[in-house]
């Protein structure tokens, strides 16, 4: 989502931050959240390590197909904290275009 805001700012040096951003603090975020899962579900996590990259996507489909999303998960993961940044997001992409 950075990135594709970044893009829509039409600023080279908004799309250049946010690509070092990404370039130094992304794969340690990968890491850490590899680690945590890794601790927290092992047989799970395993199987679905083995099956999902952790970064760039897959044009198949892939691991297990048990789950569905849950509006209650997102909540629980504060998850909700990246779409209550939307709107935000929108309206900057917005003043922007107006000045």
């Amino acid at each position: 989502m950075a990135i594709g805001v970044a893009a829509a700012s039409a600023s080279v040096i908004v799309l250049a931050a946010v690509a070092v951003y990404f370039a130094a603090l992304y794969p340690a975020v990968i890491r850490e959240e590899s680690a945590f899962l890794a601790r927290r579900f092992p047989d799970e996590y395993a199987a679905w390590a083995r099956d999902v990259p952790a970064f760039l996507p897959r044009f198949t489909a892939a691991g297990p197909r048990s789950s569905v999303f849950q509006w209650d998960r997102v909540r629980r993961n504060r998850e909700w904290r990246t779409a209550a940044a939307l709107p935000v997001v929108v309206a900057i992409l917005a003043a922007r275009g107006l000045w």
